[in-house]
């Protein structure tokens, strides 16, 4: 399997202060921090093995070594080959505009309650706060894919502007037909559970923007058998992904180009406020929502110009 990785773009931002920066101690700056691997001690080191391939945890740049300096810290990981740019306890605040290179992590201070898999994000209290003006954006990637999920993150918002978290604009998801999937780890042909997905983007939180991104989505074969892939989803906000869908804005996104991929809340309890507005999907595909009647709430949406027609909006 050949897996290309994409530079994510995050946009934040930090100060530039005249100092030159402190030499670099041979992996990593000398104040250190921690240098475990978070992803693998939380799903196992065979779930995502991305998170050991690409990312050095080992190599930690203490942002106080920088002065402060986010520039500065990433020059030195980059020229280290990768590693963790690493925030202590307190409080950051960007607000201009950074770009996070390949293989960079940025890390907080771990907290005295760590995050499971059961508990929800919203019941952490973390050691490190970023305060970011303009938030997360994702632009102008192609993600050839083979297995799982091409792009997934997670928005926020202001809390009362539709669209005003995440910013997802002019990417595409390739996945080709006629293919096999293999595993997560890419180490065998998917069997079980995973062959779940084959899903272009997978939305979390709130008041994400999706505007003119674009997809080929396909399920693929399991293994050597006729079994196609389980979902072939194209924008998927789903329950294990939390319960409401609350103002979002999906607009002109195509994925028409493969043979699945519809545009749909599946099974959230609160649908509310959201916009999915001159969208279109496949051929025999959806665009809405997926709702079970009793006890959920689905009201004050705009749902219009969608090729096909939206349901259950």
């Amino acid at each position: 399997m050949i897996t290309f990785v994409s530079v994510t773009v995050l946009l934040l931002s930090c100060s530039v202060l005249s100092h030159s920066p402190p030499k670099p101690v041979t992996c990593g700056s000398s104040s250190s921090g921690p240098k475990d691997d978070p992803v693998a001690a939380l799903y196992g080191n065979l779930t995502y093995t991305w998170a050991n391939s690409i990312v050095n945890w080992s190599c930690v740049y203490n942002i106080k070594d920088y002065h402060g300096s986010f520039e500065d810290a990433q020059k030195a990981a980059v020229s280290g080959g990768g590693g963790v740019i690493y925030y202590p306890a307190g409080t950051y605040s960007f607000t201009s505009n950074i770009m996070i290179e390949s293989n960079i992590v940025i890390r907080g201070e771990p907290t005295t309650d760590p995050a499971k898999k059961d508990k929800s994000p919203g019941s952490l209290s973390p050691k490190t706060v970023f305060k970011c003006t303009f938030g997360l954006v994702i632009r102008d990637n192609y993600v050839y894919m083979n297995g799982r999920v091409g792009v997934s993150w997670s928005g926020g918002g202001d809390g009362k502007t539709v669209g005003s978290g995440a910013q997802l604009y002019n990417n595409h998801v390739e996945v080709a037909s006629g293919t096999t999937c293999w595993s997560v780890s890419g180490s065998h042909k998917a069997t079980g559970h995973d062959t779940n997905e084959n899903r272009g983007y997978n939305q979390q939180g709130y008041a994400n923007n999706l505007t003119m991104n674009t997809g080929h989505i396909n399920r693929q074969k399991a293994a050597d058998s006729g079994y196609l892939t389980v979902d072939g989803e194209g924008i998927l906000h789903q329950a294990s992904n939390g319960n409401d869908g609350l103002r979002n804005l999906w607009y002109k996104n195509d994925l028409s180009g493969g043979s699945s991929g519809y545009l749909a809340y599946f099974k959230l309890f609160n649908v509310i406020d959201n916009q999915l507005i001159s969208n279109t999907a496949a051929s025999g595909q959806i665009i809405g929502a997926v709702i079970d009647q009793d006890h959920h709430v689905v009201k004050d949406n705009q749902c219009k110009d969608n090729h096909p027609k939206c349901t259950g909006m």
